[in-house]
């Protein structure tokens, strides 16, 4: 792959093995990662108007051609959420059926770690997710299924349970043939309150889509916080109505979404894409090709 730089200062810890034969591995996704991170730059950052956001309900313009006014930035929605947009080129490396192989295939706390090896800290599903082998996953395995998650945004530890959902939710999903679109993922996100406990704080969309005749593609990743959800049963519904009604609020959106929070969000989301688009291609080609095989020998014994 690439030359590991020898200098007087201290090798990283997780560069270690790379350090040791002299160069990063094309199966070392963890150090791959590393060096993306310590060249990356991150892009130019728009902080726009009101008027620039997208709200929830308006999501579905996400899958018309062309792009909207804000496409890399944040900015703060009239009722006090807040929008975070991201762009990423995935060029001819990623396309939107890797993308989703992905989130069916990101099974491990390891794995999570390649994705962005500084800020993940543990992923793992919830237990059904794991009654599919890998090897049997289709596309979409994710959906109805929650990633749980610790990671760092901000340098403050986040527990989060991102509970994906249908795309029909927010689209007409018999047009993303027509409109390009290769992937769309859309998700609840919730996080752990010390006092509440796990809270829906917001929702993400990933889209992927075509955008040339040359096969380059791009991701949009857009999220909305601020849209918090406390849980109702029947035992709680008065005091869940209370702490929803508060919760809500301009002032509370506001306070809890900050513009710290939707910067470092979209610093963090631009990284890890990055990260997965340098290990995607080579993880995904191994992964498949060795099922490949384990089915071509499973079909011969069979024969046998």
């Amino acid at each position: 792959m690439g030359q590991v730089n020898s200098s007087e200062e201290p090798v990283k810890p997780e560069l270690l093995v790379s350090e040791l034969i002299g160069e990063v591995t094309e199966d070392d996704y963890y150090a791959r990662s590393i060096t993306i991170l310590d060249n990356f730059s991150i892009e130019r950052i728009d902080i726009s108007q009101t008027n620039n956001g997208l709200s929830l309900d308006d999501a579905y313009l996400l899958a018309n051609p062309g792009y909207l006014s804000l496409e890399h930035g944040y900015t703060r929605l009239a009722n006090g959420t807040m929008y975070i947009a991201v762009l990423t080129n995935l060029g001819q490396e990623v396309n939107g059926k890797m993308f989703d192989w992905w989130f069916c295939n990101v099974d491990n706390k390891e794995k999570y770690r390649w994705w962005h090896p500084r800020d993940h800290i543990d992923g793992n599903w919830d237990p059904q997710y794991y009654a599919i082998m890998p090897q049997e996953r289709s596309l979409g395995h994710y959906i109805n299924h929650i990633h749980i998650v610790k990671e760092k945004i901000n340098n403050i530890d986040q527990y989060l349970h991102i509970e994906f959902e249908r795309p029909s939710k927010y689209f007409d999903i018999t047009k993303f043939n027509e409109q390009n679109i290769t992937a769309c993922l859309v998700a609840r996100i919730h996080t752990y309150d010390s006092m509440l406990g796990m809270i829906a704080i917001g929702h993400l969309i990933h889209i992927v889509r075509t955008i040339d005749d040359n096969g380059n593609s791009e991701l949009r990743s857009r999220f909305w916080l601020g849209d918090i959800n406390y849980p109702e049963t029947s035992d709680n519904i008065v005091f869940a109505n209370i702490i929803n009604s508060i919760a809500n609020t301009y002032l509370i959106r506001y306070i809890k979404a900050s513009s710290s929070l939707a910067y470092n969000i979209l610093k963090h989301c631009s990284e890890e894409m990055h990260c997965l688009k340098e290990i995607l291609p080579d993880f995904y080609k191994r992964s498949t090709t060795n099922i490949m095989i384990n089915n071509n020998n499973n079909r011969v014994e069979t024969d046998l």
